[in-house]
């Protein structure tokens, strides 16, 4: 097997994956010219981009701002599929399934944006 790369290796990268990958499935039959279907497919899949990006940044600073771009749209692939639901162009049970997976990721980015600023208060504190 290849190498790996670091952000390869986090849970919340992969459920971020997983999550874009129903979600995709989920509006499959909303026609993709449709402005919602394109918007969701940004945000869905930008979550785990910035996650991926921001692993690669060389400051902590850095690697904060793109997992709150990735918190952002998160919170904006939620509501898609509110408005998506509204719309009657997924149902109510698989809006269910994907918000709750989507609550999981949150819980996660949430976790790692705490354990990343953490390590940056613990490095500005070591003496030099």
């Amino acid at each position: 097997m290849s190498q790996k790369l670091g952000f390869e290796d986090l849970e919340v990268w992969k459920d971020s994956l997983d999550l874009a990958g129903k979600v995709l499935a989920a509006i499959q039959p909303v026609p993709i010219y449709d402005r919602l279907a394109q918007q969701i497919t940004g945000s869905v899949s930008s979550i785990a981009q910035n996650i991926a990006e921001g692993s690669g940044r060389y400051s902590r600073k850095e690697h904060l701002h793109f997992l709150y771009i990735a918190r952002g749209s998160l919170f904006e692939t939620i509501t898609l599929l509110e408005i998506l639901r509204l719309r009657a162009s997924i149902s109510d049970e698989n809006f269910d399934d994907l918000r709750r997976r989507a609550l999981l990721v949150s819980r996660k980015l949430n976790g790692y944006i705490a354990y990343i600023k953490r390590l940056k208060e613990l490095n500005a504190r070591r003496p030099r």
